[in-house]
């Protein structure tokens, strides 16, 4: 992995091991909080709660929130991508091998309304678990065999919100 250099350039990259095709995600670059100040004051100013930002800090603090996040889904039964390895600045996930959500509804109009149909039936099932994702976005819902799986847990809503809101 040390010596592929695609991902340290573009962040997520495969990287063909031994073992099989692995997924590598580095760190994005270290963000502020400060950017967020705008929703903050709206979420304040009309007491809506699903105005309130995510923090999204970028770093190591944010690969620690996904590795986190995608351990906790992973024992509650939802269908992420199982962490192999972290490291001080990558963490290696297992690759699915399919396509996003998004590419399936914008490439087979014959299938879109059945597969978001899907999409909506599994996001249900996940908070049914007493789950809940970060970015709950088609991009983020990947079709492997016929099976959805959530990707992209760098952020936890639950910093700022209740599980309820962090569901809605």
């Amino acid at each position: 992995i040390r010596a592929d250099t695609i991902w340290q350039l573009q962040r997520v990259a495969t990287v063909q091991t031994p073992d099989g095709v692995l997924l590598v995600k580095g760190q994005r670059p270290t963000r502020g909080v400060a950017r967020f100040w705008l929703m903050r004051r709206l979420a304040h100013w009309t007491n809506n709660p699903l105005l309130q930002p995510v923090p999204a800090y970028g770093g190591g603090r944010a690969q620690n929130i996904e590795v986190q996040r995608l351990r906790q889904l992973a024992s509650a039964g939802v269908s992420v991508p199982e962490v192999l390895h972290q490291a001080d600045d990558y963490i290696a996930l297992s690759y699915l091998r399919g396509e996003s959500l998004q590419h399936v509804l914008t490439q087979d109009p014959e299938l879109a309304l059945s597969m978001f149909d899907r999409g909506l039936d599994a996001l249900g099932q996940v908070h049914a678990l007493g789950q809940y994702l970060s970015q709950a976005f088609v991009r983020n819902i990947m079709v492997v065999d016929e099976r959805l799986w959530f990707i992209d847990f760098e952020d936890d809503p639950c910093e700022v919100l209740s599980l309820q809101d962090a569901q809605t």
